[in-house]
């Protein structure tokens, strides 16, 4: 019971953590999806997307998005808060931001994430990712 309370309040022990809010990091592999969407959605109807952005899992935290809506275009830009201080774990976890869409036109549509892009080689850079979908009437 006492090792439970230690270390769930281990991140205390150290003093205060702060977080900065950045945008999100999203890599570009088919082994972390970052957008997960239907393939099919009807006009007007309202549908939950899934946009992943990936960090410490001890760490980083999905802090909402700005989202842009148009006829036939869905832009989400996915924030996360990274602890600044402290120790955190070296893994690289999703860290999900659920989306809410519409489209108001029917035929093909796209869900553009815009954010920090990992890559194996070289720095983050700000890049974005794609998903297209049909939207049905």
């Amino acid at each position: 019971m006492i090792l439970a309370a230690v270390l769930v309040a281990g991140c205390n022990l150290f003093g205060d953590l702060t977080s900065d809010r950045v945008v999100g990091i999203i890599v570009s592999d088919s082994m972390r999806p970052v957008i997960i969407a239907p393939d099919t959605v009807q006009v007007g109807v309202t549908f939950t997307a899934t946009v992943n952005t990936f960090g410490s899992s001890s760490c980083t935290d999905p802090d909402g998005v700005d989202l842009a809506l148009s006829a036939s275009l869905a832009r989400i830009v996915p924030y996360d808060l990274v602890q600044t201080a402290g120790a955190c774990t070296a893994d690289f976890a999703s860290r999900p931001h659920p989306v809410t869409i519409h489209f108001t036109q029917q035929g093909a549509a796209t869900i553009r994430v815009v954010a920090r892009m990992s890559r194996p080689t070289g720095p983050t850079t700000t890049d974005s990712l794609e998903r297209a979908l049909h939207v049905r009437p």
